[in-house]
């Protein structure tokens, strides 16, 4: 009889009219999980669920529970004495709810004149709380996956076997919070879960997890929603968030529109990218620090440039072995970029690689033919604008010879003074000898128009 029976609601619930999202919870604490149509109840004694049709009557009505067991689709017809049919015959309820059971309903629909069968079905859970969070003994560099414990898992209308998807924060400590943060930092996020799950971002540092069900926490307001994963994950992954201090641009360099924005990528690709936007004029200083994780012990930077620089992995370049590099010179003009690999030497199946890259300027200089020292904070000195300079030297001089100025500072400029002293108004000569970090030499010589409004001495 059971076979038959099966048999007949596994037809019926084969038809397209399966309508799940119409049960809700009448008496009982829970909720119907959307994605599965289950109805997740903490508590099965005492409550309730009703079927309800939008505006058919359920005609020649039907209902069943169904079971599963080795694969065929047990079901009884429901005693009339455990449901009810409202009074507009929209509505059914059924109670005396069995836990682990899946409940299917069929009527006719007349709307059409012959008989139209259709058909609803949910399964009944009872709601089990997250007892185990466990993950593996050994975990493939930042791959960590974790298993939360028990799983909540139903028989759908085919009778095949799914999982009902958790709602969970997962809180823990990462690699670069800060030293006196909390235990759940701003790593902690949200996510639906089945039975395992892979972690994002990785932690790279030794921790325990602190997962929340925030069903459990919000609908059947379980104050013990949050667990502790019972062992310490320990890290094996290195990692390294390299940063690096630059030489400050002068204020009359050529082109002083870019910015010091430089910063390390893990995509190459990026890398070179916005190497755009940080144009650079040499010689350029700079300090490295790859602020790497505790189980990062061996480094090593590469410095490369043009062809070589653009090679995914940087292999033809001038390395360096040490966690810092500090007042590293940088000078010909071109694309130069820094490769940090990082590993541990212990386990070298893990290495974590990060680029960074600049494009150097060439030579260049650019010299004016007129300024006004007039205390008005413009055009107040003499400055030769200037890009990737090594050395250089100015001299300027009056119309009888005499040497005004004299500097090998190329980021200072004449004030228009002679021993603190205004100089006149008129025309003066300039003298420049410089050399190109590019190699390139300069000779200029020319004349500067020093101009003063007739109230200023």
């Amino acid at each position: 009889m059971k076979r038959s029976i099966a048999l007949f609601i596994g037809a019926i619930c084969g038809l397209a009219n399966v309508l799940a999202d119409n049960f809700t919870i009448t008496q009982g604490t829970g909720y119907v999980d959307k994605e599965s149509g289950c109805v997740i109840l903490g508590n099965i004694d005492g409550s309730s669920i009703t079927f309800k049709t939008e505006n058919l009557p359920l005609r020649d009505l039907k209902c069943y529970q169904t079971t599963v067991h080795e694969g065929i689709i047990d079901s009884l017809p429901i005693s009339a004495d455990n449901y009810t049919l409202s009074a507009d015959s929209q509505s059914v309820t059924i109670g005396k709810l069995s836990a682990n059971t899946g409940y299917a309903i069929t009527y006719n629909n007349y709307s059409y004149g012959e008989p139209t069968p259709i058909n609803g079905y949910t399964y009944i859970l009872q709601y089990q709380p997250i007892e185990k969070v466990t993950f593996p003994d050994t975990v493939e560099c930042d791959n960590l996956r974790l298993t939360l414990l028990p799983v909540l898992e139903y028989y759908n209308v085919n009778g095949s076997l799914k999982q009902i998807k958790r709602e969970i924060s997962c809180g823990y400590k990462a690699f670069g919070m800060k030293e006196n943060g909390p235990a759940i930092d701003s790593a902690t996020y949200t996510t639906t879960t089945a039975e395992k799950f892979f972690l994002e971002p990785f932690p790279y540092t030794d921790t325990k997890f602190y997962v929340t069900d925030l069903i459990a926490k919000k609908i059947f307001n379980n104050n013990q929603a949050t667990i502790v994963s019972d062992s310490v994950f320990k890290n094996h992954a290195p990692i390294a968030f390299p940063t690096i201090e630059t030489t400050e641009k002068q204020p009359h360099e050529v082109d002083e529109s870019v910015v010091n924005n430089f910063q390390f990528y893990t995509d190459h690709k990026e890398a070179i990218e916005k190497a755009k936007e940080f144009r650079h004029s040499a010689p350029l200083f700079i300090d490295l620090k790859s602020n790497a994780n505790e189980v990062s012990n061996h480094f090593v930077w590469m410095f490369a440039m043009d062809n070589d620089a653009r090679e995914d992995v940087i292999e033809n370049g001038y390395p360096y072995y040490d966690s810092e590099v500090n007042a590293y010179e940088i000078s010909e003009p071109g694309l130069h970029c820094i490769q940090l690999t990082v590993s541990n030497l212990n386990d070298t199946s893990c290495v974590q690689r990060s680029y960074g890259c600049i494009l150097i300027t060439e030579s260049k200089l650019a010299i004016p033919n007129a300024f006004t020292p007039n205390g008005d904070g413009i055009n107040d000195e003499f400055r030769v604008a200037y890009q990737s300079i090594a050395n250089f030297e100015i001299s300027i001089y009056d119309q009888w010879g005499r040497r005004m100025y004299h500097s090998e500072d190329i980021t200072q400029g004449w004030d228009g003074t002679f021993h603190d002293d205004p100089a006149a108004p008129g025309t003066y000569f300039y003298v420049i000898h410089a050399n190109g970090t590019d190699g390139e030499y300069y000779s200029r010589r020319g004349q500067i128009n020093l101009l003063r409004s007739k109230n200023k001495k």
